[in-house]
């Protein structure tokens, strides 16, 4: 019995440490994107294993932009290769998590603009996917993301 409630003990310690880590690294995130990008609206949540912050928003900075400023709090990556979790050194001693996923929405308002632009420029209503397949080789969501994905808005 002893040794079950020192186990015990192991892991509320160890879930305790996870879940203040995990807190203080959403937290974190949450004041360095909020001093950057005051105009953006951003939603940082909390897996509940502790190992994963989800970033999503509307507008605003791309994806890239916020991954950038969000990779010291990465432990490490995950290798498909190997199927294996690469740590990598931490020797400013920085509280991290093992994932961090950034997701940015476009709005529609923006997307309404894109079309019109983008039907302006290759002379036909992009919206219209069998077309746009035809002609681009791609269909219209496809066409959106790539023309919005290293713009900020």
């Amino acid at each position: 019995k002893k040794i079950a409630l020192a186990n015990a003990l192991v892991k509320l310690a160890s879930d305790l440490t996870a879940a203040s880590t995990h807190a203080e690294v959403g937290k974190l995130i949450r004041d360095i994107l909020k001093k950057k990008f005051p105009q953006t609206k951003f939603s940082t949540k909390a897996a509940n294993d502790g190992n994963r912050i989800d970033i999503t928003w509307i507008d605003g900075p791309s994806t890239d932009k916020i991954d950038d400023l969000v990779h010291d709090y990465r432990a490490g990556r995950f290798d498909g290769q190997t199927d294996s979790y690469e740590h990598k050194a931490n020797p400013n001693k920085v509280p991290r998590v093992q994932y961090i996923f950034t997701k940015r929405e476009i709005s529609e308002d923006v997307k309404q603009e894109l079309v019109k632009t983008l039907s302006k420029k290759y002379g036909f209503d992009v919206t219209d996917d069998n077309e746009c397949f035809k002609r681009l080789h791609c269909y219209a969501n496809e066409l959106i993301w790539r023309e919005t994905r290293e713009k900020s808005f």
